[in-house]
């Protein structure tokens, strides 16, 4: 019995300086940077840099054609006016179109 809490002491001893090694280990390694985490920031960057991009490509062409008329049709005739000028066109006043002629 005793024989074996002195060789679970032992053992317990070797988990521990164990422990402690990993532990000192760790603290070296603190500086050391997540890479994953890392490529997550570059990219991250990336995409803002790229969206500053467009922004600024947009204002370009906002500015480049934002003094630019857009050319507006005329309104349409009222229909009075309209049924007028076909028959003027067609030299028939006072008829209406598909009516039989009698």
């Amino acid at each position: 019995m005793k024989d074996q809490k002195t060789q679970l002491e032992l053992r317990v001893a070797q988990l521990e300086a164990k422990l402690k090694t990993i532990r000192l280990a760790q603290t070296r390694n603190r500086f050391h940077f997540d890479d994953s985490h890392l490529s997550r920031c570059k990219a991250a960057l990336a995409e803002i840099e790229n969206r500053l991009k467009i922004e600024e490509r947009t204002n370009e062409l906002v500015g480049q054609f934002a003094n630019d008329a857009i050319p507006v049709e005329k309104k349409d005739k009222p229909a009075a006016e309209l049924t007028k000028e076909i028959e003027t066109y067609f030299n028939e006043p006072g008829t209406v179109a598909g009516a039989d002629k009698q």
